[in-house]
């Protein structure tokens, strides 16, 4: 029997491999991958399949047309590696053809792979694609759908490899079978559709659904399949023998390559120039020369590294990328164990990374010769412009040969099963009619149970632990469960766990194919670049070379914050050791918004740590994390009070003391189990590697391969076999523990300081960059509350804009004797819809004028530059539409305190109290222009009656500036509060002047 499966990949139902091989196991048969229009399943669907030995075919379910038309679907099976091949080339035929980019329903996004359930294909498409496949007819196929000349020309292009197929269900299949047996002239296998989760499939299939398309669909077509139906029977002893000789004569796949960076056919030249880049830098950092010899040996000992496993390729992209940005201007860091990389610290941006020798980073973190991995490095850009790695990527190698990958969405976690579980709930529960078995629940009842388990585990755990093991551990599981509605919610969540719920092109995931071969069918995004269907996990196994491009906010912020600089002529230099004296207090107190010391956690660890060094800086990162446990943060904080190194059993040992004086006697750091491999031991960097990856990943196995090399190593360096058997056992203590990754700490902190020192340096272009990067996003703007009182508490103030002296696009500074001023921009000025007197006003600003004009001058100067007509025409006067928007685009500048040290002309004193003048400023606008669009103007002018709403204008100048005025006799003071409205409105001066 051959089971064709539709894995959690497919639109419409889903199963999970490894119950599908124990109930393969238990009945015999094969296994067939029959996803429609996709088998991104295939490596994990190989690889256990073959862990287990059970038969089995990687195949793609392929909806056809005859003509345009459709006359059903077809099973494609690959018999070999060549038929592997075969069906990557069908696929992506389907994904690319005009047909199949027109039907498909994009997403907002530019990621957006959109949505397309009938992706289908012409089967004259098929010609010349066939190389060691099967093709199978089974129940949808042309034959059951009675297209005749369909069928015809399948068994034309096909030839012996196209076979029908028998369900094999007895008589109720009796009809079909034999019209299978006589229509294919007996060549006929005997298959079983399956199409299962388990009992409730349709429950988590209208989650699904519901959650992709945002709208409610009848849940009877996902039931289509709700029985796991092994155990068929073939229809006749001809049909058993066609199936086991298919199953028997299918050879092995082999498309699973070996871990390893293939040849994608770059000329190498780092290896070259990186010795001029360290002489460069030595002639630069005099007091480095007598370490020479130190960067030597940690260039020759990469170098080999690099050269013995093939990375010379990925070191070339990686290089090449960060000085294509560089030159571009665009802020590029190196995050992840890369920062571990002495030849990625010379060949790139030296001011802006680590020194691995001064940080103490350990290569073996990053790469060895026993490790067949990826280098990990994480290329970092501005979120503006992370998307253009790619077109870098395809001018360096090739546009054909770059690519996307696939990010799969499958929800594990108990917040986002709780999510997604009640939108497919309900839907199931309207069709029981059963209320007090399927209550109906409201959203408000998902997170009234997410919140529950939160108050007894922790957001973190919610959030972020597996769900069925939280359920397992909670205290609050028993009790919830007993009440019918959370009994019903949790059920829907565990329907829905697991599941594949979307599918878009992975934000980070880039890969580059030797000779435009990506092992995997392709498609395009919204935009029209090409994604490979494999994801990250699974592109080490395809031959491809992936990079992770993270989009980074904060480097968008530093990238708008040096673009200041550079305009001003000004720039900020960076030396990590070599920082101001008052650096560790400065950074304290002004955490907000900087990475990775912007959380609440590391808050509460940085009085404890008290950084006075970047090593504590990585310090307060690493013990922040939720992982560490209370007993270890009790001993940081007891030998820090005491200045003693209470050490973990087995432990007290003056070397590993040194090596954990750093973290106060507290296993913190991936490097640690390295340095105690390496100083205690003598132990390889392939065996110090063995060890931490041993510890980290719960290897048991692993860890005890280099017990007799460590316990050995340990007694040649001066310790007994007791101290060095009890070492390693205390060692053995540490699995399954958390420890952080140091070089990626360091890359955190190394950013950190960047954020710190233009905060320090340049208060105003640090403001700009941040703003211009988070204020569209709701969730961070309360932060800005926060970063403003440190702002004022280092002395500096936010004012409203005054058209005299601000930016009219960005944040401005002002010094007034020992006072410091911070003016947001114009822009969030609601004014009419061309803004043109913004126009006008930067054209005084720009000839010097403004300074030392009234009121009167600039309503006079901007009303003729407004209407393009001199004062007193015709033309205006006939038309008063035409002055509208500039009496009331002025009143709301004034409204809004942009005018505050303007009299209303060149005599008077503007030192009145603050609401009272822009009170008699406005009053003066509309008499002043009507009197200008006015044939005959008049002698005097009258001003209009005007009291203002104090409290309505201290709450509009907060939603346009982030700042309140306090209302003050004589010159105001200002606080700052936090921004909640996303637009400010355009106030109504007639109604707030009534």
């Amino acid at each position: 029997m051959l089971y064709l499966l539709k894995t959690k990949y497919s639109p419409f139902g889903a199963i999970d491999i490894d119950y599908a091989i124990e109930k393969a196991q238990a009945n015999g048969g094969a296994l067939v991958l029959a996803d429609p229009g996709t088998y991104r399943a295939a490596p994990e669907f190989i690889r256990k399949c073959e862990g287990a030995g059970v038969p089995h075919f990687v195949g793609a379910e392929v909806s056809l047309t005859y003509g345009g038309v459709h006359v059903g679907k077809v099973c494609i099976v690959a018999t070999r590696d060549s038929g592997v091949a075969s069906i990557n080339k069908i696929l992506t035929k389907q994904n690319l053809n005009e047909k199949t980019i027109k039907e498909t329903k994009y997403g907002k996004t530019d990621s957006s792979l959109g949505l397309n359930y009938f992706k289908s294909i012409e089967i004259s498409d098929l010609d010349g694609d066939l190389e060691g496949v099967a093709v199978i007819c089974a129940s949808g196929s042309p034959l059951q759908k009675g297209s005749v000349e369909a069928v015809a020309d399948l068994k034309r292009i096909c030839g012996t490899r196209l076979l029908g197929a028998t369900l094999s269900l007895g008589e109720k299949s009796q009809n079909y079978d034999a019209n299978a047996i006589k229509a294919f002239g007996g060549r006929c296998v005997a298959v079983a559709e399956i199409n299962h989760r388990d009992d409730h499939s349709a429950l988590a299939m209208q989650g699904r659904f519901n959650y992709v398309t945002g709208q409610v669909c009848d849940s009877a077509m996902f039931t289509k399949y709700n029985k796991f139906a092994f155990g068929h029977m073939p229809y006749s002893d001809g049909v058993a023998d066609l199936t086991k000789q298919l199953i028997n004569n299918k050879k092995p796949y082999s498309i699973l390559q070996d871990e390893a960076v293939p040849d994608i056919g770059l000329k190498s030249t780092f290896r070259d120039d990186v010795w001029s880049a360290l002489d460069a830098y030595l002639e630069s950092r005099q007091s480095e020369l007598h370490n020479r010899d130190k960067y030597v040996a940690a260039i020759n000992k990469e170098l080999s590294v690099i050269e013995e496993m093939g990375f010379a390729p990925y070191y070339d992209v990686v290089i090449a990328a960060a000085k294509h940005f560089e030159s571009k201007g665009v802020p590029v860091r190196i995050r992840g164990s890369g920062a571990s990389s002495m030849v990625m610290f010379l060949m790139g941006v030296s001011s802006k990374l680590a020194n691995p020798l001064d940080a103490n980073l350990l290569l073996s973190r990053f790469i060895t010769t026993g490790r067949m991995e990826y280098p990990d490095v994480d290329i970092e850009l501005p979120s503006s412009d992370w998307g253009e790695f790619i077109e870098f990527a395809q001018s360096y190698v090739g546009p054909e040969s770059v690519g996307s990958l696939i990010n799969e969405e499958v929800p594990t976690s108990l917040s986002k099963c709780l999510e997604i579980g009640v939108l497919g709930y309900n839907a199931f529960a309207e069709k029981k009619r059963e209320p007090a078995k399927y209550p109906i629940l409201k959203r408000s009842d998902f997170e009234q149970l997410r919140d529950l388990f939160i108050k007894s585990d922790g957001k973190w755990r919610v959030r972020n632990l597996d769900m069925h093991e939280l359920l397992n551990t909670s205290k609050a599981t028993k009790s919830l469960m007993r009440e019918p509605k959370w009994n019903a919610l949790i059920s829907a969540a565990k329907q829905v766990y697991g599941l594949n719920t979307k599918s878009t092109k992975h934000l980070s995931g880039v890969v580059i194919s030797p000779n435009a071969n990506f092992g995997a069918p392709c498609l395009l995004d919204k935009k029209g670049r090409t994604v490979v269907e494999a994801s990250g996990n699974e592109a080490k196994n395809l031959g491809l070379v992936k990079f992770d491009i993270i989009s980074s906010v904060v480097l968008q912020s530093l990238k708008t914050s040096y673009g200041l600089l550079d305009a001003k002529g000004k720039r900020l230099d960076i030396d990590l050791f070599n920082l101001p004296d008052d650096f560790y207090e400065f950074l304290k107190s002004n955490v907000t918004l900087v990475t990775n010391f912007n959380g609440k956690d590391v808050r509460k660890c940085l009085p404890i740590v008290n950084p006075k060094s970047i090593e504590d800086m990585i310090t307060a990162i690493a013990i922040s994390r939720p992982n560490v446990k209370p007993e270890d943060l009790a001993r940081y904080q007891k030998n820090k009070a005491t200045g003693q190194m209470d050490m973990p059993l087995g432990m007290d040992d003056p070397v590993i003391k040194k090596i954990f004086e750093p973290t106060k006697g507290v296993f913190l750091l991936d490097e640690q189990i390295l340095e105690i491999g390496h100083e205690v031991a003598g132990l390889s960097d392939n065996d110090c590697d063995k060890l931490r990856t041993a510890i980290r990943k719960s290897k048991h196995d692993l860890f005890d391969s280099v017990k007799s090399a460590f316990v050995e190593g340990a007694i040649r360096n001066g310790r007994t076999n007791a101290q060095a058997e009890g070492i390693f056992e205390a060692l053995r203590g540490w699995i399954g523990n958390y420890s952080f990754n140091k070089a990626h700490a360091f890359s955190y902190v190394t950013i950190a300081v960047e954020q710190l020192l233009m905060k320090y340096h340049y208060p105003v272009e640090a403001y700009q960059g941040l703003w211009s990067s988070y204020k569209s996003d709701t969730e961070t703007r309360p932060l800005f509350d926060e970063l403003v009182r440190e702002y004022k508490d280092r002395g500096i103030q936010f004012i409203p804009p005054n058209v005299k002296f601000c930016d009219f696009s960005n944040f401005a500074g002002l010094a007034r004797g020992e006072n410091k001023y911070i003016m947001p921009s114009l822009e969030r000025v609601s004014l009419s819809n061309n803004r043109s007197i913004l126009g006008s006003l930067q054209k005084l600003k720009n000839g010097g004028e403004l300074p030392s004009m009234s009121l009167f001058d600039v309503l006079e100067f901007c009303y003729t530059d407004f209407t393009g007509f001199p004062k007193h025409s015709y033309e205006v006067a006939s038309n008063p539409l035409l002055v509208t928007d500039l009496i009331e685009d002025m009143q709301t500048l004034i409204y809004y305190g942009c005018f505050d040290t303007f009299g209303v002309n060149s005599t008077q004193s503007i030192d009145a109290d603050m609401i009272t003048r822009r009170e008699e400023l406005i009053s003066y606008v509309e008499p002043y222009i009507e009197n200008l669009a006015s044939v005959e103007p008049k002698r005097t002018i009258t001003p209009l009656d005007i009291e203002l709403d104090v409290d309505e204008m201290i709450k509009d100048e907060y939603k346009a500036f982030l700042v309140s005025p306090v209302k003050l006799s004589g010159a105001p003071t200002m606080r700052y509060r936090n921004e909640i409205d996303s637009e400010p409105p355009a106030p109504s001066m007639r109604r707030k002047m009534m």
